[in-house]
């Protein structure tokens, strides 16, 4: 590659990458399917918290009793969060729409940068590389699943060139670069993300080293002469990335995780291999075919191109080289692993935490990564064999026999091919795209017989190429453009930053909101104008469209004393007719309330039996006695509590009392209480949402005990009359990991621009 090539390639695919996002927000496209609205749903959220309480959200009150962030913080981030979280402090009327969309464009610049880098280290010739970068950006598709179908893999390539760059220059910044961008598993995904990565980095550094001579020789002396001051640098990076990422697991013992079905856990090996595996073989044919039929699932989009299974085979006839050992092992490895074999019972047993992984066979989309990158050398094979003067005339003409008969069949709309998802529109711009490479090819041909043989060898890749990038733009268009429904200004709008105002009463189901909430009213009205098909998660206006402080955003998470008692007796609680969950749940409505009795059981069981057996019409607060505690002895004297007594429950519990939200925020709410009670006596005041141990309640000023009430939720004592009452969530170590968070957040970004100026801009090396 000639000097300075790399940008014109990296400007040349960026350019087709950023048309994409464009289109979107010229459509006015809306990210509305699977997991990836839910990715948007999230960072609007955070987005929307910030720039209007200038806080990041420790505390979510989602679904029926709400519960600690954690696992959504992680989920959410994006490579340039620093910049997003700025923006929403300082610029409050950005839609977040056009954030979101931005931060995937660079999410998927950062790919492309790792890919390039990564493909520098394999391939002589830029065609090749030109091949992979637009194989892998044209068929990696993370609509409508970004966190499998992009996430598992965006920084993997960046990790690999990374460290091959620590064994080439013993630069020990390369592998503090590697360590930081294998972090980024952790960053819109799962936490186990990064052990199944740890272990396909591992197979593939043992292989690359122990395959090699000369790394050997470059790694093993290296680490004998590490200076005190390297070290050291290693030792805060990991210390900076532990405080950041130990966030995901702190303070989440009150929460459980209530999808039963969906949770391995390390309970069986069967468990393990089964979910997430698909059909284990079978999946693979979706390399073969566009057929939706052979996608099996969303999460999984494993169609690269038309061409590609003929470049892996070619790829793999000549790959068994030195330098390629490490690839090669690698790419075997994650097959079999995500098809339940050997390898996964292996990952399984001895990989450190290898039982906590789930969803083996969604990482087959880390192996058409790799195979793409194999299908490069097969590309590099065709250019020596044309260069070389070797079978020149059948080559060309096969080469452009499949592009014509792809061309005049690929586009068939009568096949279920994704193409049938294009509008009008779309459709007469492809075929108007392939009229005019079928006349190309015919021009192609033409020349053929009057050129040289070094403007043939060039024909042939053009016409290839041009087919190449033609169908990929067309099946990403289609995978990610098409799928999504365009919609109105007035839909777009919902995702502008919008202060909270809320009614009183929680609701179990989403059409409900419908009647409560004007901003409900309007994405469904403006939804069903735009003509959307298809069933919407209960969750799309639950919390992102209304003004209601409830959501039901997917209930996996729930209290896990509440999901202690419901599942020791019961199915999952998102099971139909599920009577104890349906009565624990009434005891939330209204979200506020004042009682005068405080009742109290032995524990959460015999609270649970009790709670069930209450009538429909009746709401009373009950506490285990372990909380009563909390309460000062003058005070708990003076309660109606009936500790240790078998009574008949006391009329007129939930007394009459104002109770006006004055300011509301995800970790803070203030209240205006009114009290309409005997005077000088202490009352309770109810807050239906889920109780954890770092609330604290502030009633005048004073603080007050906050105790755990109806098994899952929280009530503090207040006096009669008026009162200024304050529920506040926090601990310092939040405030500490979020930093180290944006800290690591701003280190990728940081870094990646280092790559990108150091080896890309001012590369200038003998070229590929």
């Amino acid at each position: 590659m000639r000097p300075n090539f790399r940008i014109l390639l990296f400007a040349a695919l960026g350019l087709l990458i950023t048309g994409f996002y464009v289109v979107l927000v010229l459509q006015n496209r809306f990210p509305l399917a699977h997991d990836t609205f839910q990715y948007c749903q999230l960072g609007y959220i955070y987005f929307n918290e910030i720039a209007w309480h200038g806080t990041v959200p420790f505390w979510f009150p989602y679904i029926e009793q709400g519960m600690v962030g954690n696992y959504f913080l992680n989920g959410q981030l994006m490579i340039l969060s620093p910049v997003i979280y700025l923006l929403a402090l300082f610029v409050k009327g950005i839609n977040y729409l056009y954030i979101f969309y931005a931060g995937m464009w660079f999410d998927e610049m950062f790919f492309l940068l790792g890919v390039l880098l990564l493909g520098s280290v394999y391939y002589k010739r830029w065609e090749a590389l030109f091949f992979v970068g637009l194989t892998i950006l044209g068929s990696t598709i993370w609509y409508p699943q970004v966190f499998w179908g992009f996430h598992v893999m965006y920084f993997i390539p960046v990790v690999l060139f990374c460290f091959h760059r620590f064994l080439d220059t013993s630069f020990f910044r390369y592998l503090w670069g590697a360590v930081l961008f294998f972090f980024l598993g952790f960053i819109g995904n799962g936490i186990y993300i990064n052990i199944f990565v740890a272990f396909v980095l591992f197979v593939y550094v043992a292989s690359l080293i122990l395959g090699s001579k000369e790394h050997r020789q470059q790694f093993f002396p290296f680490l004998c002469r590490v200076s005190l001051k390297q070290l050291l640098a290693l030792v805060m990076l990991m210390v900076i990335l532990a405080a950041g990422l130990y966030y995901v697991k702190f303070a989440d013992g009150q929460i459980a995780y209530i999808g039963r079905s969906r949770t391995v856990d390390g309970t069986t090996l069967q468990a393990f291999l089964s979910y997430g595996g698909g059909i284990p073989w079978l999946k693979f044919m979706a390399f073969f075919s566009r057929d939706s039929l052979f996608r099996l699932t969303p999460d999984l989009t494993l169609y690269g191109g038309f061409f590609l299974p003929v470049f892996v085979v070619v790829g793999l006839w000549g790959a068994f080289r030195k330098k390629h050992w490490g690839l090669l092992v690698m790419t075997l490895t994650v097959i079999l692993f995500s098809c339940g074999t050997a390898v996964s019972v292996f990952f399984y047993y001895v990989f450190p935490l290898g039982k906590v992984f789930r969803h083996i066979g969604l990482t087959t989309g880390v192996a058409k990564m790799l195979l793409i990158f194999v299908a490069g050398f097969g590309v590099e094979r065709l250019l020596h064999y044309l260069d070389s003067g070797r079978f020149k005339n059948w080559l060309f003409w096969i080469v452009l026999t499949a592009s014509v008969c792809f061309l005049l069949k690929g586009f068939d709309l009568q096949k279920f091919d994704y193409f049938l998802t294009l509008g009008i529109a779309e459709n007469k711009i492809l075929f108007f795209l392939r009229g005019l490479l079928l006349a190309g090819a015919a021009l192609a041909a033409f020349y053929w017989f009057r050129a040289d043989l070094r403007l043939k060898n060039r024909l042939c890749v053009l016409v290839l190429f041009a087919v190449i990038a033609l169908e990929l733009g067309a099946y990403k268009y289609a995978g990610i453009i098409s799928l999504m429904p365009r919609v109105s200004p007035q839909t777009i709008r919902l995702l502008a930053p919008v202060d909270y105002s809320f009614s009183m009463t929680r609701q179990l189901i989403t059409k409900n909101y419908y009647d409560l909430s004007p901003r409900a009213r309007a994405f469904f009205d403006a939804m069903k104008g735009d003509k959307v098909k298809g069933a919407l998660y209960d969750t799309t206006e639950a919390f992102l469209f209304t003004d209601s402080r409830s959501s039901i955003f997917r209930c996996d998470y729930i209290s896990f004393p509440v999901g202690s008692l419901i599942m020791a007796t019961t199915n999952p609680a998102k099971v139909v007719g599920n009577d104890r969950y349906l009565h624990y749940c009434r005891l939330s409505t209204p979200k506020l309330g004042v009682f005068s009795v405080l009742h109290d059981a032995a524990d959460d069981h015999a609270l649970g039996e009790a709670l069930v057996r209450l009538p429909l019409d009746r709401r009373s607060l009950w506490t285990t006695q372990d909380q009563l505690g909390k309460i000062p002895f003058p005070v708990l004297s003076r309660l109606a509590s009936v500790a240790g007594k078998n009574r008949m429950l006391a009329d007129h519990e939930e007394i009459q009392a104002d109770v006006t939200v004055k300011d509301f925020s995800f970790n803070e709410l203030k209240l205006n209480v009114n009290v309409r009670g005997e005077t000088g006596r202490p009352y309770l005041l109810y807050y239906a949402d889920a109780y954890h141990p770092f609330w604290k309640a502030f009633v005048n000023g004073v603080e007050s005990p906050v105790i755990r009430a109806n098994i899952g939720y929280k009530a503090t004592v207040i006096p009669s009359g008026r009162s200024e009452v304050v529920f506040r969530f926090g601990h310092p170590f939040f405030i500490i990991s979020l930093f180290c968070l944006l800290l690591f957040c701003l280190g990728a970004l940081i870094f990646s621009g280092y790559l990108f100026w150091k080896d890309v801009w001012l590369f200038k090396g003998p070229g590929i």
